[in-house]
């Protein structure tokens, strides 16, 4: 279930003038804070996920590690509330920079944030251009493969699990990646079997993403998806 708030939308103090982006752990809004007249970033709980104590209890965790940081690169968290039932953080809104065309890195993020408005042309075209950049790397092979899973163009994502798997044959490639593409494809049986040779590799990955990575958003209500992360010793 998502917010879905429309601009003008009133939380607290703050207005909503537009959303910025989404994923398993809610929902990004710009808005404008009417007390001190600035623009905020607004991460909204989702109402499913606020009616779960041991999810409200990492969303706060979240806020509080975060507000604790004080970084030039790391947005400044300014009030954790709560407003008619939503539940949300505000922070320091930041505005973009231009990206350098010819670093793969940045196509690669443009791409998954296309990708979780639901512009999927545009995540294509963006993870397409990273693959070129670097064509030596999973990761981009792995998210052009769950982007065109998610357009419907399975042969396309079949091809690059195929290629993965031949590159598999002479150099490393982290289970994690195929894992991705399966999500996508919503083969769950087939992620979760990826998902649990990266546990047996003890991937990163897994540690470091898993449980706030949009691209699983389809597989947490799933039991083996509690009961990976009860493994690797994540927060559920």
């Amino acid at each position: 279930m998502s917010n879905n708030l429309s601009p003008d939308t009133i939380i607290g103090p703050y207005r909503v003038v537009s959303q910025i982006g989404a994923g398993g752990m809610g929902e990004v809004y710009l808005a404008e804070d009417s007390r001190l007249h600035r623009k905020v970033a607004l991460k909204i709980l989702p109402p499913e996920m606020a009616a779960n104590q041991d999810r409200m209890r990492r969303f706060k965790q979240e806020a509080t590690a975060a507000a604790a940081l004080n970084h030039p690169n790391i947005a400044h968290i300014y009030e954790i509330g709560e407003s008619d039932g939503t539940n949300f953080i505000a922070m320091e809104f930041v505005e973009g920079v231009e990206l350098d065309p010819t670093y793969w890195y940045a196509h690669d993020f443009l791409g998954r944030a296309y990708e979780q408005k639901g512009r999927l042309p545009e995540a294509i075209a963006e993870f397409q251009r990273a693959v070129e950049l670097e064509k030596d790397n999973a990761e981009n092979w792995a998210n052009l493969g769950h982007a065109y899973a998610l357009s419907g163009k399975r042969a396309e994502a079949q091809r690059i699990i195929d290629h993965l798997k031949e590159v598999s044959a002479h150099s490393y490639v982290a289970p994690y990646n195929f894992a991705v593409i399966y999500a996508g494809l919503g083969d769950k049986d087939q992620a979760f079997d990826w998902l649990d040779r990266a546990y047996t590799d003890r991937s990163g990955f897994l540690a470091f993403y898993f449980n706030t990575d949009a691209r699983m958003d389809n597989l947490r209500y799933d039991p083996r998806f509690g009961e990976l992360m009860r493994r690797v010793g994540l927060p559920q």
